[in-house]
């Protein structure tokens, strides 16, 4: 894809690209790595143990979307039906790091469970969830759960709030939300401190301006000395960093060093957890303009990918490594990629327009895609 250069942007791309040339040392992708063979891709890799009322199992054949949607449904239902020891069941059993089919800690679409439409909106949380937040933590009093989930209501009503205007009243209700959610992991530091998600909730409220006594860095360095491997550290990390919201070259450096940090705590599978990083900041505006401007490690990032479909060949794996391989204009990535993509799409990865376009270029004959995507 041709760069675009605007203004007096040139230098952030000479200035990035040395950082992100130093941890692959600057190699071009070899030949081998172009044209590495792509795995038996498996729709199926999901496992049964998720539900335990009879009737809601989930299909084997259930994408990666199909199983974080019902974890999400079976959450809720519980939560409302006050079966906390379900609850429980599941926490326990994913807080020790169990995965999804795509490599991702179920924890996390469990948490997610509790920012749903039914228990929170941009004026609170519903009347019934703090009755049953404290019901939860009686029963199991000894339990890091409750408090985690009422930190990811409150600060999913300040994020509400937050897309929708910015008036006085709204930036100091917003506050206190956070203000809340950091108080309710804080209070009961000792319990929740055990689970990795506590570290990445408390990260994202200090960057977000709750009151702490805390820095973000002295956060992140806590996290990482308790939790030093699990993926959520480094992805929080790396969407709250000072930096992320400056500017491109502050988004890109901040970005590089998470990625770094945890490629450097994973051994041989460094490149996957780097890959997924990036991955995971693409949400944030500054990465994606170094990612559609080439200013990104792709060679390293692509050999990530690579490692994570040859261990966890998931369609949703599959289908986001050719997206990522269209915005930087790797056609021959693309090109190798499109096949298996089009036997597995998944809808939630793409804009129908966007995966159009991508397939168009990949079955063209030219080596660059000339048009940045829609």
């Amino acid at each position: 894809m041709a760069l675009k250069m605007r203004g007096n942007v040139a230098w952030i791309a000479v200035a990035f690209l040395a950082a992100a040339a130093a941890s692959c040392g600057g190699k071009p992708p070899s030949a081998g790595d172009r044209e590495r063979r792509l795995p038996e891709i498996q729709p199926n890799s999901l496992h049964m143990e998720l539900l335990s009322t009879p009737g809601r199992e989930i299909s084997l054949d259930a994408p990666e979307i199909v199983f974080r949607n019902a974890l999400g449904t079976h959450v809720t239902q519980r939560f409302y039906e006050a079966d906390f020891a379900e609850l429980e069941r599941l926490a326990a059993i994913y807080r020790g790091g169990m995965l999804t089919g795509s490599g991702i800690e179920k924890l996390g679409p469990f948490y997610w469970a509790f920012i749903q439409d039914m228990i929170v909106d941009r004026d609170g949380v519903d009347k019934k969830a703090p009755d049953l937040i404290s019901a939860w933590a009686n029963r199991y009093p000894m339990s890091p759960t409750p408090y985690i989930a009422t930190a990811f209501m409150y600060d999913e009503v300040a994020r509400r709030m937050e897309s929708n205007g910015d008036a006085p009243a709204g930036r100091e209700r917003k506050q206190r939300f956070r203000d809340e959610a950091l108080r309710s992991l804080t209070t009961h530091w000792d319990l929740v401190r055990a689970d990795p998600y506590a570290h990445g909730m408390k990260m994202r409220l200090i960057s977000a301006g709750a009151a702490s006594d805390e820095t973000w860095e002295e956060a992140f360095e806590a996290a990482k000395r308790e939790h030093s491997r699990r993926f959520v550290i480094y992805f929080e990390a790396v969407n709250s960093a000072p930096g992320m919201s400056d500017s491109p070259l502050s988004a890109g450096i901040a970005a590089e060093r998470i990625a770094r940090a945890l490629a450097d705590t994973m051994g041989e599978d460094g490149d996957a957890g780097y890959a997924r990083v990036w991955w995971s900041a693409y949400s944030r505006s500054y990465i994606k303009y170094l990612f559609e401007n080439g200013w990104v490690n792709w060679p390293r990032i692509r050999s990530g990918f690579y490692k994570i479909i040859e261990d966890y060949p998931e369609p949703w794996n599959l289908n986001n490594f050719a997206r990522f391989s269209c915005i930087v204009g790797d056609v021959t990535t693309l090109r190798a990629l499109a096949p298996a993509v089009r036997r597995h799409p998944i809808d939630d990865v793409w804009t129908y327009e966007h995966r159009e376009y991508c397939f168009l270029f990949a079955d063209a004959t030219a080596e660059e895609i000339p048009l940045e995507p829609p």
